[in-house]
């Protein structure tokens, strides 16, 4: 694994200073709120030093996190553009960085954008895959599995960029964005992930002005009322297969019209399942308006989300991890997650 110092990802971006393109930055499909928020407060820091930025996704950014500095500014893969190479007129970055992710598969429609890159730079807190450890192909990466979230790798980077530069290139708005990827992956201070420096994260950029009771208030508590009723159907639908010790629900795209709710709505449904006593691992399918079928998975300790995930191409922590399944129907897709999952935890018959 790289050396989880963040010098080489500034010297890239100091050497790179000027160039034509500027900086790319990719987070990995289905992008959350640690992808977000890492990848808007990373752009604010990188504009105050003067660099050309973009923020380039997947999908245009869920409702819950439009209210982060940033998220208008983002853009989105054009729909037409499946191959991911620059449209007409545009240059290639001068680097493309991969946030939160190892890139790749993770990057969807735009892993072209960012393999034509000159440069490329990983910055991530995810086990990397056996490819990427051993860095065939040039990437930088700065990965550092101990760290809560891609956030805190992000302000290591910025503040370590500001340092070589002889100023601060922290805001309110690059704190506020950095301490909701902290709050979003640290499930506020409550996960496992959460340890010392995270909480040392939040009390450096609380001094910014970020507010800890905000982002709680607009990631945990607040709601709508499509949110209400797409989870009322959603929990009379979950299926506890194992005995109990797995659940899942699948969830079609017209549940979302005819609730009036959002994908994002979906948002904490993997963890509330796997809260349920008895459940060691949860899965949440859902349709995805781009295709394919996005899997969420919770784990208790005994069993491995990221290993499982990466076993359909995906990835994440051991306790919570995804992967999207670029084809098959919705309950054909759960079936066979689940008979894995059992298979697995030695159930015998999945249901």
């Amino acid at each position: 694994m790289a050396s989880p110092a963040p010098d080489r990802i500034v010297d890239a971006l100091r050497n790179a200073d000027g160039r034509p393109g500027g900086v790319l930055l990719l987070p990995h499909v289905g992008a959350d709120g640690d992808a977000l928020g890492s990848c808007f407060g990373f752009a604010i820091a990188l504009r105050r030093a003067g660099y050309d930025v973009r923020v380039l996704l997947e999908e245009p950014v869920p409702p819950a996190f439009a209210f982060l500095p940033g998220a208008a500014e983002a853009e989105v893969q054009a729909a037409g553009n499946g191959d991911g190479t620059a449209s007409e007129g545009a240059c290639a970055p001068a680097v493309a960085v991969a946030v939160d992710c190892e890139g790749g598969p993770r990057l969807g429609a735009r892993a072209a954008r960012f393999a034509e890159a000159p440069v490329r730079l990983v910055v991530d807190h995810h086990p990397p895959a056996p490819a990427a450890e051993a860095d065939p192909d040039g990437t930088i990466r700065f990965v550092d599995v101990s760290a809560s979230c891609a956030g805190e790798l992000v302000l290591a980077c910025v503040r370590r960029l500001g340092d070589a530069l002889g100023t601060d290139l922290l805001d309110r708005d690059a704190a506020t964005c950095l301490l909701e990827a902290l709050l979003y992956d640290t499930g506020g201070f409550r996960y496992s992930n959460t340890n010392a420096a995270s909480f040392a994260a939040a009390s450096l950029l609380a001094g910014y002005g970020a507010s800890v009771r905000d982002l709680s208030y607009r990631l945990f508590e607040e709601t709508s009322a499509g949110r209400l009723r797409l989870l009322g159907r959603a929990y009379t639908q979950v299926r506890l297969d194992c005995g109990g010790r797995i659940a899942s629900v699948a969830v079609p795209l017209a549940w979302l019209a005819e609730t009036a709710a959002v994908e994002g709505d979906l948002d904490g449904l993997a963890g509330t399942l796997r809260n349920v006593a008895g459940v060691e691992a949860s899965f949440v399918l859902r349709e995805n308006p781009r295709g394919g079928i996005r899997v969420n998975i919770r784990s208790g300790a005994a069993f491995d989300a990221s290993a499982f995930a990466r076993g359909f191409g995906g990835g994440g922590h051991a306790r919570a991890a995804g992967f999207t399944a670029e084809s098959g129907a919705l309950e054909d897709v759960r079936d066979a997650v689940v008979a894995e999952a059992s298979r697995l935890m030695a159930c015998g018959e999945a249901r």
